[in-house]
């Protein structure tokens, strides 16, 4: 008997996935989601926020709960806030505050931001 409902099919995680391919697919998943919801209210005028946002919170807590502080942020940059108005996307601005730099960074996929993460946790 499934817990969640006749109507949700639910697949077994493969466990031989390695955390990279588990951020790969969340992202892209999460990405999807939000495509839909910007699509819903945007396109077709049926405001979903007030519905989704609690979905939305519990995936943006489990992203710090696993990634931490840091990290959560760049993620949810990478997933909300990459495009602007016009759908151009956005660098993202990393400071170093040990040698008093900035640099700007075009991250384009799932696959970028996965690098870029491993790039600054070695820093």
């Amino acid at each position: 008997m499934n817990p969640f409902g006749k109507n949700l099919n639910i697949k077994k995680r493969n466990p031989e996935y390695t955390e990279k391919e588990i951020f790969l697919e969340i992202v892209l998943m999460v990405d999807e989601c939000w495509k839909r919801t910007r699509h819903m209210e945007e396109e077709i005028e049926m405001g979903m926020s007030s519905y989704e946002e609690p979905f939305y919170l519990v995936i943006e807590n489990l992203i710090f709960l696993h990634y931490g502080e840091w990290k959560g942020h760049i993620i949810l940059w990478w997933l909300f806030e990459r495009f602007d108005d016009e759908g151009e996307l956005l660098p993202i601005t990393l400071n170093d505050d040990d040698d008093k730099t900035s640099e700007d960074i075009l991250v384009k996929d799932p696959e970028e931001l996965w690098a870029l993460l491993k790039k600054i946790e070695l820093k």
